[in-house]
């Protein structure tokens, strides 16, 4: 009888957040209705990436989030990034969405991620750091390219120059 119990708990705890997120429609790992977002690809499907760089007068290097000690992957971040900071325009969405959002708001959200993500290169006030999305087909293949903003170092603030 206990082990019929735990049982039911344990489920309990995976099937009712499941529903949750099935219901909202939010993917959040590991309560996603659509394991790897695959249900999302179609023919004419993109793709995007971000890609931050250090610029510095005329030179520029790509560099990645700080990952606090390693907790964090590369696409764990850019996963991270995308669901809580950047999110989507898309009311419904698989993706974070925040309501009324503006400029001011996306630019703080920016700035705090900025701030906390890229703390190796907060002494280094004669540069800043560019976000750009890439833009590629479903087969991968490069189609073109935006910048987002730039984020002052000195600052710690984020500039949004895109649309």
């Amino acid at each position: 009888m206990k082990s019929r119990i735990y049982a039911i708990l344990v489920i309990s705890a995976f099937v009712i957040p499941s529903f949750y997120y099935i219901i909202i429609g939010r993917e959040s790992f590991p309560f996603s209705q659509a394991p790897m977002f695959g249900h999302y690809i179609g023919k004419e499907t993109n793709f995007y990436d971000f890609k931050y760089f250090l610029v510095k007068d005329t030179s520029e290097q790509e560099i990645y989030p700080d990952s606090y000690g390693g907790f964090f992957s590369k696409i764990a971040i850019k996963r991270y990034f995308f669901n809580n900071v950047y999110v989507s325009v898309e009311k419904i969405s698989p993706f974070g969405y925040i309501k009324n959002d503006n400029k001011e708001m996306f630019e703080n959200r920016m700035s705090r991620f900025f701030t906390a993500y890229f703390q190796s290169h907060n002494q280094d006030t004669t540069s800043k750091i560019r976000l750009d999305v890439y833009n590629y087909n479903r087969n991968g293949e490069f189609k073109q390219k935006h910048t987002i903003g730039y984020y002052d170092i000195t600052n710690h603030n984020f500039i949004h120059t895109w649309k």
